[in-house]
């Protein structure tokens, strides 16, 4: 697993950026700021609610892209 992607999880799990820090860019983390904190925003969504599990896996799968050095996530089509 790459390091990133292990320190990405782990983000996300203790809430907050430590574990990412040095191992990307300023640019890059400053970028991860704003993803992290909407993943952050929606990860405890009702389970019941589809279109919340949809929102939260999006900003998720766009969090761990920047952090594996896939800059730019949201240009790129979604595919459903």
């Amino acid at each position: 697993m790459d390091e990133r992607v292990a320190a990405a999880d782990r983000s996300l799990e203790i809430g907050d950026l430590s574990p990412l820090r040095g191992l990307v860019s300023r640019e890059v983390m400053h970028d991860l700021e704003k993803k992290f904190e909407r993943a952050m925003a929606l990860k405890d969504f009702d389970v019941n609610d589809i279109d919340a599990a949809r929102k939260y896996i999006e900003a998720y799968v766009i969090f761990f892209k920047t952090a594996e050095g896939h800059e730019d996530t949201h240009s790129h089509g979604h595919h459903h």
